[in-house]
């Protein structure tokens, strides 16, 4: 009867004691999921970080071994490969190797594909392997107005500055505080670069092919395409007067003019001419190459350098002596006169010893110099900044020995350098030595107090036992390639043309912000 009794409860009891057991709320639910969505992103990235670390030494593996192989490739003969050969590369599934020589050995790059992140690790000779890609090194470097162009050991041009007028040739007009690529345009595929320099508001560069490519402002005919028109990438110079089968074997660019040594000897130039800086015998600009008119060069006597200014052009012949044509107004000729000259002319003896010739030759915006065989540097032309060095702010219109201020007597001076109204020397104490306007800082020597003789630079954050090899000057910064193989600025920062990633002015060097490959 109990039995009976109490399956007879009424329904609405039933009910009742079904109510003690409620459902989830939806709060309650959506907190569950997230708890497990959270346990599992725990457990997939443990899993991740597992795998990427186990890809991760799957790479630091085939690093070592393939430096090992390089190290032992190097031992048998007598240098590193320039490639990565089948008996020197140790490549395991999912991991990619790149090799590249570098001015101070080699790198060795390796990435995993197959990991979640990709994994990037580097090894050069003298270094441990390290995250990250392989560091660009440099072979040599050309200073614009206010912008900078160098060259990679790997034969690739970076640019940074002021962009006006696309002269960093990246394809943009935006002013770049560290280096940018150059952009291919027409240069083709299969050329490398072998020589850039870089002028007021353009640039160029000599290709493999023996062909010059230039980009940036054209309103002076300075690219050399036929026209006027601004280009934002590399356009070919046209082939102009230079005969069929001549190639150009060595570049130089003034503020709004180039000039070329072609493989015949000869001497080419296109762009502005207002003041007869091409050297063909007219005033008339051209926008494709035309030959130098003899002058005042002997028969025989062929160019072995070439130096661009701002609208005057000079030259290191095989005589011995220096030749100089354009404008003249302050004297940059240097032939004694202050006549302006639309063909060659002699540079005068003028404080030059008898018998001393001439080594290295350049030009600033209006005023020039040279190292004798003497090994002393000589100047003239434009002097308002001091920047003929020899104590004054006197005009000359023939050379004069600049002072030796801090310059030590028993160096030797192994590079000359112009900007727009300084100068430096690179010299065999492994140091370098300017003198002239200062106003940005451009002389390195920590001031900004123009120096009418030979200052040195300082060390700034060049690295203790890095020494400067090479030095170009723009209108008021300096930039240098180091025995490291990178880049060092200092002067004036405005448009961004150090590369530190800054505007800041600096008086001693500081790197370049170098982009990884």
């Amino acid at each position: 009867m109990k039995h009976c009794a109490h399956a007879m409860l009424p329904v609405a009891m039933k009910h009742q004691r079904l109510k003690t057991s409620r459902a989830f709320s939806i709060v309650e639910v959506t907190i569950v999921i997230v708890v497990i969505a959270i346990l599992a992103t725990i457990i997939i990235i443990a899993y991740n970080g597992v795998t990427d670390n186990a890809k991760e030494v799957s790479v630091k593996s085939d690093l070592s071994g393939t430096v090992d192989k390089l190290a032992a490739a190097k031992y048998r003969n007598g240098s590193y490969p320039t490639t990565l050969t089948s008996d020197v590369l140790v490549q395991s599934t999912g991991n990619v190797l790149s090799y590249q020589l570098t001015s101070t050995g080699f790198c060795l790059q390796g990435r995993n594909t197959q990991a979640k992140r990709d994994t990037r690790l580097f090894v050069t000779e003298a270094n441990q392997i390290a995250k990250g890609s392989c560091p660009i090194t440099f072979t040599q470097i050309a200073a614009g107005y206010d912008f900078n162009c160098a060259l990679t050991f790997d034969a690739r041009v970076y640019c940074w500055g002021t962009n006006t007028g696309g002269k960093l040739g990246d394809g943009t007009t935006t002013t770049q505080s560290t280096p940018v690529p150059l952009a291919q345009g027409a240069i083709p595929s299969n050329v490398t670069i072998k020589q850039v320099a870089a002028g007021y508001g353009h640039a160029c560069a000599l290709g493999s092919d023996g062909k010059v490519y230039c980009w940036g402002d054209n309103s002076n005919r300075q690219l050399g395409d036929g026209t006027t028109t601004g280009r934002l990438t590399p356009v070919a110079v046209l082939q102009g007067a230079i005969p069929a089968g001549v190639t150009a074997v060595s570049l130089m660019t003034g503020n709004f003019h180039n000039c070329i040594i072609g493989s015949d000897t000869r001497v080419y130039c296109w762009g502005n001419n207002s003041a007869g800086q091409l050297g063909d015998g007219t005033g008339t600009s051209k926008s494709s190459p035309v030959a130098l008119a003899q002058g005042a060069i002997p028969n025989g006597v062929t160019i072995a350098q070439l130096a661009g200014g701002g609208s005057h052009t000079c030259a290191r012949a095989s005589d011995g002596n220096a030749y100089c044509w354009g404008f003249n107004s302050t004297g940059q000729l240097g032939d004694g006169t202050v006549v302006s000259r639309s063909s060659p002319t002699l540079v005068t003896q003028g404080a030059i010893p008898a018998g001393v010739t001439i080594q290295q030759i350049a030009t600033g915006s209006a005023f020039s110099c040279a190292i004798g065989s003497d090994n002393e540097p000589y100047c003239w032309g434009n002097n308002n900044r001091s920047q003929l060095g020899d104590g004054t702010t006197t005009v000359r219109s023939s050379p004069v020995l600049v002072s030796q201020g801090v310059l030590p007597v028993s160096v030797t001076l192994t590079q000359l350098m112009l900007g727009d109204s300084h100068a430096c020397v690179v010299a065999s104490d492994n140091k370098a030595y300017c003198w002239g306007f200062n106003y940005g800082g451009q002389l390195g020597d920590s001031t900004t107090i123009t120096r009418a003789n030979p200052v040195a630079v300082m060390q700034g954050s060049i690295p203790g036992g890095v020494t400067l090899r090479q030095l170009s000057g723009g209108a008021n910064h300096t930039c240098g390639l180091a025995s490291d193989a990178l880049l060092y600025c200092w002067g004036q920062n405005a448009s961004r043309q150090l590369g530190d990633g800054t505007g800041v002015n600096r008086s001693t060097p500081v790197p370049v912000t170098i982009p990884t490959s």
